[in-house]
C-alpha cells in the first residue's frame, strides 16, 4: 500500500493541492515524476518471519491481537521504526487503528 499526502507543517498548516484533470498535475502524477516536493509518501512495513509461530508478523505492541490480511503499518522512507499509523483486528468484527502526525482520524 501507498500513500500520498499533501506537506503539512508541525503548525498544522497544509499545503492546499489544486484540482487538475491534467494527470501531471495531480499528486499522483507529480510523484510519478519523482517530483517529491510538497509531498509526503508512506507505505506499508514488510513484515517479519517469525520461526516460532512459522508466520511472517508485524509489531503492535500489544494493540492488535489477531492474525488478518488487513492488518497493517504505515512508515516513511527515513525510519522504519516510526509508524504514522497502524490498524489491526482485535475481533471478530472489530480492529483497533492508532495514527500519528501528520495523519489523523478525519482523513
Amino acid at each position: 500500500m501507498k500513500v500520498l499526502l499533501p506537506m503539512v507543517q508541525r503548525n498544522g498548516t497544509e499545503l492546499l493541492w489544486p484540482d487538475s484533470e491534467i494527470e501531471k498535475e495531480t499528486i499522483q502524477g507529480k510523484f510519478a515524476d519523482n517530483d517529491t516536493d510538497n509531498i509526503m509518501f508512506f507505505f506499508n512495513k514488510p513484515p517479519k518471519w517469525n520461526e516460532q509461530v512459522q508466520a511472517f508478523v508485524l509489531n503492535f505492541n500489544g494493540r492488535v491481537d489477531k492474525a488478518s490480511v488487513k492488518n497493517f503499518q504505515l512508515i516513511d522512507e527515513y525510519d522504519d521504526n516510526k509508524i504514522y499509523m497502524q490498524f489491526g483486528r482485535v475481533g471478530k468484527d472489530q480492529f483497533n487503528m492508532d495514527c500519528a502526525f501528520p495523519f489523523s482520524l478525519f482523513q
